[in-house]
């Protein structure tokens, strides 16, 4: 049967899917190429791998892969990795990695309960082994490992500029719910990375979806090209963001000098966020590079914030009476 190409991963396996994951890496790496030639591949080994300083210890990646295979270790007990394997003799050609939230009721910031749920970490399938349903049956195989309800709602993140992983994720299910990133290497390199996150939840799960009401983003993006297409099908159209309406949640476009309707440019009144997490709408720029300029622009407020509060401070001190009394002092001497 094919689901008996699926099982958990085992001591000998190490080695072959050590070997994966670096493939993994490599191929995160080649993705980001074009946006940011500086980004190396240590930088996505730190980032998907393990920490610098066990990278960096002789063996230390080996044995946190141990570890993790052994599941003694309580922060290993519920992260599990399935491989699966082709040929003959058989050869690991992709692994899943995940982790279990158990159906204990934790407590979130906003006082809502976080139901029991599976976070897929890493799911990959040598490049010569896909489109063969491999990934289908790592996804399914995780029920073998956590029967219960947790398998209900599974939850992962995709690199946007893995689009090709994207679609084959939407096409398993999964709904866009919201977007995330991070930094590669020195945050002052400012090489950051958006991850979009989904979801998919099965009829008899107790979690709920809410892509249809996430607000993904809202005035950080006026300026943008972006392209949509409207629920009766026309477009695509390409149009600028030019505002944001927080009291309607809906963003104004302009389309001069980029599309016309009927032969004329328009303007238009559009939920955005409702068109992006359901595929219809998407950025002309890669959305790391607008997540990382909207982040760059919050830093430069920032420190300009920073810089005036400081400025006012120092005038303050100056006006104050033993300011002016040090002013005098250093007159007189």
């Amino acid at each position: 049967m094919a689901s008996d190409l699926v099982r958990k991963i085992r001591l000998e396996d190490v080695p072959e899917f050590i070997k994966l994951q670096d493939e993994f890496v490599v191929e995160h790496h080649k993705f980001t190429q074009k946006l940011y030639g500086k980004v190396s591949i240590v930088d996505w080994q730190h980032c998907l791998l393990c920490p610098e300083r066990i990278m960096k210890t002789p063996g230390g990646r080996e044995k946190q892969i141990i570890e993790m295979v052994k599941q003694e270790n309580a922060a290993f007990r519920n992260l599990h990795v399935l491989v699966v394997a082709d040929g003959d003799p058989a050869v690991q050609v992709g692994y899943i990695m995940f982790h279990v939230h158990k159906s204990k009721r934790s407590r979130l910031e906003n006082g809502h309960s976080n139901p029991p749920h599976v976070q897929v970490k890493q799911l990959f399938v040598r490049s010569s082994h896909r489109r063969q349903g491999l990934g289908g049956l790592l996804l399914d195989g995780m029920k073998k490992v956590a029967p219960g309800p947790e398998t209900e709602d599974l939850r992962l993140s995709v690199l946007d500029l893995n689009e090709m992983a994207f679609t084959w994720y939407r096409s398993r299910g999964f709904v866009l719910t919201g977007v995330v990133w991070e930094y590669l290497g020195p945050q002052d390199n400012a090489h950051l990375v958006a991850y979009q996150v989904m979801q998919r939840l099965t009829r008899n799960s107790p979690g709920s979806v809410k892509s249809d009401k996430a607000i993904l983003f809202r005035s950080e993006i006026i300026g943008e090209i972006v392209s949509i297409k409207y629920p009766d099908g026309s477009g695509p159209f390409y149009v600028t963001i030019r505002g944001w309406q927080e009291s309607e949640k809906m963003h104004m476009v302009d389309s001069r000098n980029l599309s016309s309707w009927d032969g004329a440019p328009f303007t238009d009144l559009i939920d955005f966020n409702e068109a992006f997490t359901s595929g219809r709408a998407s950025f002309h720029r890669e959305l790391s590079l607008v997540m990382r300029d909207v982040e760059m622009t919050k830093l430069l407020a920032k420190e300009a914030k920073e810089k005036l509060l400081n400025a006012d401070l120092k005038r303050r001190k100056q006006e104050s009476p033993q300011g002016k009394k040090r002013r005098k002092d250093r007159a007189e001497s």
